[in-house]
């Protein structure tokens, strides 16, 4: 299967890896120099997943996740799983971005297995976490709206 991944990183060198690797796993990547970048992108694009460098400046990549995540909540859009990228070798900096709600975390420079591993399995794994979100508002028996999701959609209406 074809991923859609976004790299948005202000370093060529890590833009131009990053792309080489993914590309030759079939992925289609898109490479983006900044937040400013990103949320430009995705006004008409959706990725499968984001590589977001946490080190950029004017917007880094903490405050380009918050946007991306308001941006994603006021469109009414679902999240796009994001992974932070990063030199640094600070436990601090990594927590910050697991609580923030990063699917993962990567240090620079990458490895290859490793980069396209984690990828595999945070897309799989928000694709199993869209299923099962989806079937849980539907009956299996009447293939009706269960009763939470049919008053949700009611009250939207209204």
């Amino acid at each position: 299967m074809t991923y859609r991944i976004a790299v948005v990183d202000d370093e060529a060198l890590s833009l131009t890896n990053a792309k080489n690797m993914l590309e030759s796993e079939d992925m289609r990547v898109s490479c983006l120099r900044s937040g400013s970048d990103l949320m430009k992108f995705v006004l008409k694009n959706t990725p499968d997943l984001i590589l977001l460098d946490i080190l950029m400046p004017d917007m880094d990549g903490f405050e380009t996740f918050d946007r991306l995540r308001e941006f994603e909540d006021n469109a009414g859009r679902p999240h796009i799983p994001v992974i932070f990228l990063t030199g640094e070798n600070d436990s601090e900096t990594e927590m910050k971005g697991l609580k923030l709600g990063a699917s993962d975390y990567i240090r620079k420079p990458f490895d290859r297995d490793i980069l396209i591993r984690r990828i595999e399995n945070t897309i799989n794994n928000n694709k199993t976490i869209e299923t099962l979100t989806e079937e849980a508002k539907v009956d299996k028996l009447t293939g009706f709206l269960n009763k939470s999701r049919g008053t949700e959609r009611i009250v939207c209406v209204n």
